[in-house]
């Protein structure tokens, strides 16, 4: 299944949107469309950005918590864009482990 949702439908509640990166960064801009559903993670290419790594997971963590936050990604390893492998691991094993700790589910990349 391929869950992009880079060209959103027109009706509104019937895709689920990935949270921009500005939202993980500061999560008090969130302001969710009522009824909309949302997934929020640290997509790979985000990862080439390690100083801001704590922050961005911070962020996730406290979005993770709002009601219409339904998944946890889009999240995983890219070889071509982002930081080396094993900084893009390390950030991925802890969204997986988040979203188990939610009781999420995880769109992987």
């Amino acid at each position: 299944m391929d869950f992009h949702t880079h060209n959103l439908l027109s009706v509104p509640g019937t895709a689920i949107v990935n949270v921009p990166r500005e939202w993980l960064m500061s999560p008090a801009l969130f302001r969710p469309v009522p009824g909309g559903l949302y997934s929020a993670g640290i997509h790979p290419w985000w990862t080439g950005e390690a100083q801001d790594a704590g922050r961005l997971f911070a962020g996730l963590r406290q979005l993770s918590e709002h009601a219409q936050v339904v998944a946890v990604g889009e999240c995983g390893l890219d070889r071509l864009r982002g930081a080396d492998l094993e900084i893009q691991t390390a950030l991925f094993r802890r969204q997986v482990e988040l979203a188990e700790e939610r009781g999420l589910p995880v769109t992987v990349h």
